[in-house]
């Protein structure tokens, strides 16, 4: 059966959100697996939220091309765009 455009948003959102906590979570388990052993529960939490400082910063970097790619959307979807 063919999906309505709401379905496919829906189902394309579903699956940004899922693959955008997946590497969350990978890249949590990237540090965590370099050291092995924490000496306490608080050493683990701090080196935790170090990281995850890290990689929400990333995440929240702007693009250097975002003025180019804001004009595109702007020619390509005028009609969605609100101006």
């Amino acid at each position: 059966s063919l999906k309505t455009l709401d379905e496919f948003d829906m189902t394309r959102l579903e699956n940004v959100s899922e693959n955008s906590i997946e590497n969350f979570n990978r890249q949590l388990r990237k540090v965590t697996k370099n050291k092995a052993v924490f000496p306490n529960d608080e050493a683990l939490l701090k080196m935790l939220y170090l990281a995850q400082s890290d990689i929400t910063r990333k995440w929240t970097g702007r693009r250097r091309d975002w003025g180019e790619i804001h004009s595109q959307l702007e020619i390509f979807f005028a009609d969605r765009l609100n101006v």
